[in-house]
């Protein structure tokens, strides 16, 4: 028996034939006549020929054999065939590749060139097994047991000699080091193999097949087929199995510097390990649809109806609705949800699969208004601000009607509750919220969302489309997805649902009754906004059940809103009489709020406290009708002051008539008479007075009309104030010459 090349010669006793031997007795059998010529002596006998053995039967004392593939040219192609004999063999090998199913070691198989590399993985398995059978031995051991030890030996024997310059190689680099034509060595089938993802999160995958792959440019490089853990909203499981890639590179490099790298070559393992397991736990614990959270970073969004698996990022800051089966039917042929191969009971997960879980979770972004997939790691739960009423500037007993008619609200009330004579109608509540922009009806909903512990979901009716049919198809899906969430809707700009009916504008009539079909079945909580309150569709009366009308913000309002903002900032020196300086420009809410955001963030970038010379400077450049007032230390003229101006005036023309002259009185200027050819008439001096006049009043008009925003309706106001001091003053004066 030779050891170093696994194979035992046949003996001299071995039976020639297979049907040799049968129970003792010898069969008298036909056998083949051969004819041998004799060429040089010219003769030739007949002598009988053995029968040849099969080809099992020739190689059946051994136990690995290796054949080289030959091209038809006679060339070795370089590739090997392997067959594994060892009845040990197969179950030592079996037992390596459990985790392998596709691959049957329990019976004779055939390894082609790339099959063989799965030896090469569990060279040390093999040659510690070998180690211990070796030390078990005995003289007197089972015949079993040095059989066993015999087919290891051949199996390390041909692992060692067919890679021998592999072994060599990797011998030459440190063991945190790969070159790139090694990168086959670090990825066993199975392996479980660490990468970030698409939003930078940390990924571990479960390899299927690795290999090389020459692309048509030349260029190769390194593919890995891996597959994880997925939830689609119906069933978690494996998904298909993606493709990833290593480049290929010059020299070695890193492992843990891959793209792509076995977990065991992660710097802090046993770490990582720890918290792939908690984020597995949390991931369970969302993936049931419905989850409001908070959200903060990055998200993708998968491009659909393509099929190309492309996905964009998106920044998200704000709540989200995590919900993939409204996912799936609202977006069926989006390419981001998965696509579960082998679904599995999410009872029986061990501690290694919670690591496999892919951390995204799929929902929609409520500020967005885009669906995507999140990552875990930048979920929060919700805190609900339950002082955020205090921020609303109403008056006490508004704001306690809505707090108590939002909190009664049930969409799931019992029998007690007030319901319509037709069944699913008239359970919702609406509410119409009117005024001009920047009063709090954007507020007023937050509100009612906070208070009701609901999402918000706000949409306006510019995001709903232009043709009707669009129209009534996104405001269904807005609607249905505000109800599955049990959502506060608003609905911004409203004025094209509730405009009032005509006989003239069938598009918008069309619009106005789907809007009333719908707002009567609508079994949640919805908000309208409008800035109309004039043009509103009759018909909107019986079904709104609170309206509000916002006045234009007051001094002391905006005090209050002044006041709040500087309250929630870090620190700031604006006293209580430089408040009530800001609160006399006459700003809306929303224009306070950008001032304070700006001068905060300057503030906070200067590293300093929040003064009112900042939040002055914020305002000079924000751009606000704020600036179109006069400055403070400018009045406005009083009626002497004009008396004055017009005196003087006056006084001014009376010294160009010759008369007011006296006879012979020289220019001071000159020193000559005044010529009778430049001496002024009554009629002239009257016109010129009336004239000078105009102007005077025309200029003060323009000047105390800056603030109206109208240019058109500024000019034509002037051009008939003008008229009407030219029927009263030009009329008299110039009568008053003439005579």
């Amino acid at each position: 028996m030779d050891p170093s090349t696994g194979v035992e010669p046949p003996t001299e006793k071995e039976p020639e034939h297979e049907n040799d031997v049968d129970n003792g007795q010898e069969k008298e059998e036909r056998q083949p006549i051969v004819r041998v010529d004799q060429m040089k002596k010219q003769r030739f006998r007949y002598v009988k020929s053995s029968k040849p053995k099969s080809r099992s039967q020739a190689f059946s004392r051994y136990v690995i054999i290796v054949a080289r593939r030959i091209s038809a040219q006679g060339v070795f192609t370089g590739e090997y065939v392997v067959d594994i004999r060892g009845k040990h063999l197969q179950q030592i090998i079996s037992e390596a590749y459990q985790d392998m199913p596709s691959i049957p070691f329990s019976s004779l198989i055939t390894l082609e060139k790339e099959e063989l590399k799965l030896l090469f993985y569990e060279r040390v398995t093999f040659a510690r097994k070998l180690q211990n059978a070796q030390q078990t031995e005995t003289s007197g051991s089972d015949p079993i047991l040095r059989a066993m030890i015999f087919e290891l030996t051949a199996l390390v024997s041909f692992i060692d000699e067919h890679f021998s310059s592999v072994t060599y190689e990797l011998s030459q680099l440190p063991t945190d080091r790969v070159t790139y034509d090694l990168l086959w060595t670090l990825f066993r089938p199975n392996t479980r193999v660490f990468g970030m993802g698409t939003l930078r999160e940390e990924r571990v995958f479960r390899l299927s097949t690795s290999g090389y792959k020459q692309s048509q440019d030349g260029s190769s490089s390194f593919i890995l087929e891996m597959d994880y853990l997925d939830f689609n909203g119906h069933s978690m499981g494996w998904v298909e199995p993606t493709i990833y890639g290593i480049g290929s590179f010059h020299g070695s490099k890193p492992i843990c510097q891959l793209p792509f790298f076995p977990i065991v070559y992660h710097e802090n393992c046993a770490r990582l390990e720890r918290k792939l397991v908690q984020r597995g736990e949390r991931l369970l614990g969302l993936h049931i649809s419905g989850h409001l959270q908070e959200y903060k970073g990055h998200a993708i969004d998968g491009d659909e109806g393509h099929g190309n698996g492309r996905v964009q990022k998106f920044t998200v800051n704000g709540r989200v609705m995590l919900d993939p089966v409204t996912f799936d039917n609202t977006k069926p042929n989006n390419d981001l949800l998965p696509s579960i191969s082998t679904p599995i009971n999410t009872q029986s997960l061990a501690e290694d699969q919670m690591g496999l879980l892919s951390p995204i979770l799929y929902g929609f972004s409520l500020t967005e208004k885009r669906w995507g997939g999140f990552d875990v790691m930048h979920l929060q739960n919700v805190e609900w601000n339950k002082r955020i009423d205090e921020m609303l500037v109403l008056p006490e007993d508004r704001k306690d009607f809505v707090k108590s008619l939002v909190k009664s609200q049930r969409l799931d009330s019992g029998s007690d509750s007030f319901d319509d004579f037709v069944r699913n109608k008239g359970k919702g509540l609406v509410g119409l919220l009117a005024g001009p922009p920047g009063v709090g009806k954007t507020l007023t909903a937050e509100v009612v969302a906070e208070i009701t512990r609901r999402p918000l979901y706000m949409i306006s009716s510019g995001e709903l489309g232009q043709s009707t049919s669009a129209l009534e198809k996104n405001l269904a899906s807005a609607l249905a997805l505000a109800e599955t969430w049990k959502a506060v809707l608003l609905l911004d700009e409203a004025d094209v649902f509730l405009s009032e009916r005509d006989n003239v504008n069938l598009t918008r009539n069309a619009i106005t009754s789907i809007f009333l079909r719908d707002l009567e079945y609508y079994q949640g909580i919805i908000l309208l906004t409008t800035n109309r309150m004039s043009s509103i569709d009759p018909a909107f009366q019986s079904r709104i059940h609170f309206c509000f009308e916002y006045d234009d913000l007051s001094e002391l309002a905006r005090r209050q809103i002044w006041s709040q903002f500087l309250s929630r900032s870090a620190s700031h020196f604006v006293s209580e009489e430089e408040i009530i300086e800001l609160s006399k420009l006459p700003m809306n809410g929303r224009q306070i709020k950008n001032a304070m955001k700006v001068s905060t963030t300057v503030a906070k970038e200067r590293k300093v406290s929040l003064t009112k010379n900042i939040i002055t400077q914020a305002l000079t450049l924000s751009g606000s009708s704020w600036r179109k007032l006069p400055p403070a230390d400018r009045a406005l003229p009083t009626d002497s002051d004009l008396s004055d101006l017009v005196a003087r005036v006056i006084t001014d023309i009376s010294k160009l008539d010759p008369s007011s002259a006296s006879s012979g009185e020289t220019r001071a200027n000159s020193g000559s008479a005044v010529s009778p050819a430049h001496t002024l008439t009554k009629p002239q001096i009257g016109f010129l007075s009336c004239t000078v006049f105009l102007i005077i009043i025309t200029a003060f008009q323009l000047w105390s009309l800056q603030d109206v925003p109208n240019l058109i309706f500024k000019i034509k106001l002037t051009l008939m104030l003008a008229s009407v001091s030219a029927a009263v003053v030009i009329f008299p004066m110039v009568l008053g010459c003439l005579i």
